[in-house]
């Protein structure tokens, strides 16, 4: 398996994807305090608040990361043909798109877990210096913060699966996938704007990624190569 993963890793297009992620975590780690001292919106006074913000914010955009890398390693690899090299090694095809799930659920995770770290004690840091939140900062803030980063980043890497088998695998459109991704992002916006029952629905979703990653494995010995 670990082989397959650097093998997942070789094929990406890594300056574009690093480019990409840098981007990603310059803008989440400011927003929270922009939000806060530039845009004027006083939703979040304390840093429980903002725990809150962080989670968020972090399973929006990282969303949208996993479909960008469902189309580097699923999808391209259907365009160019090259799957079928893939698929002619001796390895079942079961065991290569698992693979490919862990590599993407990987790097969903690594990446938010960092996002959320960065944003957090970037958040800290200006707190220091402009003093926009009215509480100080204590062990309960922390403990809580590191137990959401977890669970924030774990959830994020579910939830960007979910475009994986019907615009991955079976369709294999890069476009439909990413506004898929935009939906996913929109519903969990729109249930924290709504004061929808937050856990149902980002569980549901994660629930939605892990099905849909169920799907892809039972069904990818019967999916053609074009």
């Amino acid at each position: 398996m670990v082989n397959l993963l650097r093998l997942e890793w070789g094929k990406l297009k890594r300056v574009s994807m690093i480019s990409e992620v840098t981007v990603f975590l310059l803008v989440m780690m400011v927003m929270p305090s922009f939000l806060i001292q530039v845009a004027n919106i006083d939703h979040w006074h304390s840093y429980a608040d903002l725990i809150n913000l962080f989670d968020l914010s972090t399973r929006m955009a990282f969303t949208l990361y996993g479909a960008s890398l469902i189309n580097q390693v699923v999808i391209e690899e259907y365009k160019s043909k090259t799957i079928s090299v893939s698929f002619g090694y001796p390895i079942s095809r079961r065991r290569l798109f698992m693979a490919k799930i862990v590599f993407i659920g990987m790097a969903v995770f690594a990446v938010s877990l960092l996002s959320f770290l960065l944003s957090g004690v970037t958040t800290y840091l200006l707190n220091g210096v402009y003093h926009f939140l009215e509480d100080s900062l204590t062990g309960a803030d922390v403990a809580t913060f590191l137990w959401r980063m977890l669970v924030s980043s774990a959830i994020s890497a579910l939830i960007g699966l979910v475009p994986l088998f019907y615009f991955g695998v079976i369709r294999r459109a890069t476009i439909p996938a990413v506004l898929c991704a935009l939906i996913l992002m929109q519903a969990q916006n729109f249930s924290y704007m709504f004061d929808f029952n937050q856990g149902w629905i980002i569980g549901g979703l994660a629930l939605l990624g892990l099905l849909n990653a169920v799907l892809t494995l039972r069904t990818i010995d019967r999916v053609g190569d074009y």
